[in-house]
């Protein structure tokens, strides 16, 4: 990692940084990006721009792991009173809470209209229950996906963070 500079010579940020660190008994790993993204008319659950990770559980072991994520963001367009969702996936099942429709998860609304920038945050868990049954080990992916609840709107995401943190059990 290069080190700070002084602000009148900021190095451009990474389109997409992570940063990992684990030991016996947890593991987190973090991702972030400050490049903005728009997600247009996507009805339909789309993966977010920096929103793939994973993490690795040895033989034998069970694990749970807590996903938290924020994002500055704008949810705009089509009509009133309607929303952005997001929610996350640990190895392809949506962690919980889940919120399926008609009750789903609203991570921002277009009741502000376009340039009514808010930071937004959320955490899921999902439990590994029984354990890696791979003598070489067992990597779940985690992913995070958004998506607008109805047509004609557009979901604007910038300064984005994915946390996994994981603690392990036997």
């Amino acid at each position: 990692m290069p080190a700070d500079k002084a602000p009148q010579g900021v190095a451009a940020t990474p389109a997409c940084s992570a940063i990992r660190v684990h030991n016996p008994y947890r593991q987190v790993t973090n991702r972030t990006t400050s490049g903005s993204r728009i997600y247009t008319g996507n009805t339909t659950w789309t993966t977010a721009s920096c929103g793939v990770s994973s993490f690795t559980v040895q033989y034998g072991r069970r694990a749970y792991a807590i996903v938290r994520v924020a994002a500055e963001t704008d949810c705009y367009g089509g009509a009133a009173n309607q929303w952005c969702q997001a929610r996350v996936l640990v190895n392809g099942i949506e962690a919980d809470p889940a919120g399926a429709e008609p009750d789903s998860f609203a991570f921002d609304s277009n009741n502000g209209g376009q340039f009514d920038w808010q930071g937004h945050a959320f955490t899921r868990a999902r439990p590994i229950f029984f354990g890696c049954p791979s003598r070489s080990g067992c990597t779940y992916p985690v992913v995070l996906q958004y998506k607008t609840h109805a047509t004609g709107m557009s979901l604007w995401v910038d300064e984005q963070t994915l946390e996994v943190d994981v603690t392990y059990s036997s």
